[in-house]
């Protein structure tokens, strides 16, 4: 599990091209593979030493424009510098819809 989430997280693979390295279906792996980012996505930590946050817009498309899902995502990214100066940008949160309530769902911290 730890290589599949590894290649996800660090080598932006997808759950098809994984399934298909693994002789697996894409269910199977993404059964395998959805609690434990959904463990991960609510793990407040992940914003610990975030000094920079970018936010942008995206619109996805799945392939057939009319398939369930969101087609707006409003992206968060840390764009923290390290002590070299160099940004090492990690997707912090996909939020459905690009509005500023979208942002608000994760940029306001609860302190």
């Amino acid at each position: 599990m730890s290589w599949a989430l590894r290649q996800l997280r660090r080598e932006h693979a997808t759950i098809s091209g994984l399934a298909r390295r693994l002789g697996a279906s894409w269910w199977a792996l993404w059964r395998a593979v959805k609690p434990v980012l959904e463990h991960l996505a609510g793990d407040e930590s992940r914003f610990t030493g975030v000094r920079s946050l970018g936010v942008d817009e995206h619109i996805w498309h799945h392939g057939d424009r009319s398939t369930k899902g969101p087609k707006e995502l409003t992206v968060m990214v840390d764009l923290t510098r390290d002590d070299e100066g160099r940004v090492h940008a990690r997707l912090l949160d996909l939020v459905p819809g690009r509005s500023k309530r979208a942002c608000q769902m994760v940029c306001v911290s609860p302190d």
